[in-house]
């Protein structure tokens, strides 16, 4: 209460003439507050839980009957308005909110009687039932309205997962990380969404049921495009728990495995999500979707991939999910784009993607076709226009967290300034690429990364760490699955020229030295190297 009275005191210098009761704003409300009968003042103090503004529903459910000597919120709830200690909000659906110091002066006299922590389950309880309604109409057409439903409701949702947290309830916290998963993903808020799966973590083991298992399912789709190799660990975390669960829980756990699993063990990708398909089955349309978009985005063969994206585009409009209905066109123009194909209807997937992420609010799907529309100029030999539209779009793929995309605009910017012969921001560019990539995982654009860097390397007269860094593209070429592999073969001109300047032997030492590296290492090692000139050709044997 000490800043309280500060601000209290603040705001009524000056007023040494008035009544008592106005000389500060505490004694105002205290004034106030004394004029309310028991039912009122029990439903004000309760209301002192909500740390924003919210509806009429939440009023009822946290503040129920009996938690407020038997009124009814229907009655109490207008009274206070009307005596200004509670105020209204929003031009549709009618909200609620305390002013900040009177929310203050709520939640103490709250805490005084004794009934702050009743209040603060009631509240988290009914905000994740409301989370988990809105996940489950994020899959039909009603999304956008959902998404802003959310937007609206996001702080009283922090504070009930915060409170779960704190109170070390494990299942509720890993429901409210289920069911806040797609809203997080689709508003770019994986960074603060790692930061509660951290939190929630640290509570220790999760128990083997079908909640926990959908919260580690969830936390590994918000990571994957982080750290693939974290969002795996929790897939698999996720299918030990869910062995000798029902159906669908392994099911969920098992297309974790293998949406997580492309980047890190991609011989475990299909024959998890085959598993997944056959044990969501009829009944889980959606689901099934999901786990077609999946399939869809590691299948070797185009042909294949792209049937199981028209499929998964096919069953997400029958539920009415535009967004992953955008994001599986998003993918399909990926596969058609790495296979070197860049025709009208790759376009027209990328257009029909945009148009659908922009109807449905979905800022990541939107600029996930930005990206596809500058990879497509690429292919198409605008290489000015993919440079101009993946500099459009690099700040806010950052800023939503989305470290494979980023890798793919940074790569392509790098390309472009090696073509322009700016060294130096070619190397920094192409070397961002490769740290966000080989986190996030993205075989395709790892190895082209790490191929373009030793380019770069060896323009500036760099041979040895542009050898290391060849003998790491040959081994990520060689182990990505095969439908991640770049289709034109690594530059044997660059690998002749590097053999001309550094010799036979000193060459294989180097190429040998980053095969064995991993990408991360091999740009620390190969950094380590001075310029062509400086050091003799034994320095490498030393290092």
């Amino acid at each position: 209460m000490e800043h309280l009275d500060q601000r209290f005191e603040l705001l009524s210098a000056g007023a040494r003439t008035a009544l008592p009761r106005h000389r500060t704003l505490r004694s105002a409300i205290d004034w106030s507050y004394e004029l309310l009968d028991g039912d009122e003042r029990a439903l004000f103090d309760r209301l002192g839980v909500f740390p924003a503004d919210f509806d009429y529903e939440a009023v009822q459910s946290v503040c129920r009957a009996e938690d407020v000597g038997g009124g009814a919120a229907i009655t109490l709830l207008p009274r206070l308005v009307d005596k200004s200690l509670v105020s209204t909000v929003g031009r549709g659906t009618r909200r609620y909110r305390l002013l900040e110091t009177i929310r203050t002066y709520a939640a103490d006299r709250l805490a005084a009687a004794g009934a702050e922590a009743a209040a603060r389950q009631s509240h988290a309880a009914h905000y994740i039932a409301l989370a988990e309604h809105a996940a489950q109409r994020l899959e039909t057409s009603d999304q956008r309205i959902w998404l802003d439903q959310l937007a609206a409701e996001q702080p009283n949702l922090r504070a009930s997962l915060a409170y779960s947290i704190d109170a070390g309830d494990i299942d509720a916290a890993w429901r409210s990380v289920a069911a806040l998963q797609r809203f997080w993903d689709v508003t770019g808020q994986r960074r603060e969404a790692h930061e509660w799966i951290q939190r929630t973590l640290a509570l220790g083991d999760p128990p083997a049921t079908p909640l926990a298992v959908a919260g580690l399912a969830a936390a590994s789709a918000i990571l994957h495009p982080l750290d693939s190799r974290a969002a795996f660990d929790l897939a698999r975390q996720a299918e030990q728990l869910a062995a000798g669960l029902d159906d669908l829980t392994r099911a969920k756990a098992a297309r974790a495995v293998g949406m997580s699993a492309i980047w890190v063990q991609p011989e475990l990708v299909r024959p998890a999500l085959q598993e997944a398909l056959a044990r969501f089955g009829d009944d889980h349309p959606w689901e099934s979707a999901l786990t077609m978009q999946g399939l869809a985005s590691t299948s070797g063969a185009l042909g294949e991939a792209l049937q199981w994206g028209r499929d998964s585009v096919a069953s997400f409009r029958s539920v009415g999910d535009q967004m992953y209905a955008a994001n599986t066109l998003f993918i399909m123009a990926q596969s058609s784009i790495y296979a070197g194909i860049a025709d009208d209807e790759v376009y027209g997937w990328l257009a029909e993607s945009r148009s659908l992420a922009e109807a449905a609010g979905s800022e990541g799907d939107m600029w996930h076709a930005t990206v596809g529309f500058g990879q497509l100029a690429w292919e198409r030999g605008d290489h000015d226009g993919a440079a101009e539209l993946m500099e459009e779009c690099l700040p806010t793929l950052r800023r939503l967290g989305d470290r494979r995309c980023a890798g793919r605009a940074l790569y392509m910017l790098g390309k472009r300034a090696h073509e322009k012969r700016q060294l130096a921001r070619a190397a920094e560019l192409l070397r961002a690429s490769v740290e966000a990539v080989a986190l996030a995982g993205q075989s395709f654009v790892l190895v082209r990364a790490l191929e373009g860097l030793a380019a770069v390397f060896s323009a500036q007269r760099r041979p040895r760490s542009a050898a290391v860094l060849l003998g790491t593209a040959h081994a990520a070429r060689h182990s990505a699955s095969e439908h991640m592999r770049p289709i034109p073969p690594a530059d044997e001109e660059l690998r002749r020229t590097l053999v001309r300047d550094l010799g036979a032997a000193a060459f294989d030492t180097a190429h040998g030295e980053g095969v064995r590296l991993s990408p991360a290492e091999a740009l620390r090692f190969a950094v380590r190297f001075a310029p062509f000139d400086e050091p003799d050709n034994s320095r490498l044997a030393r290092l």
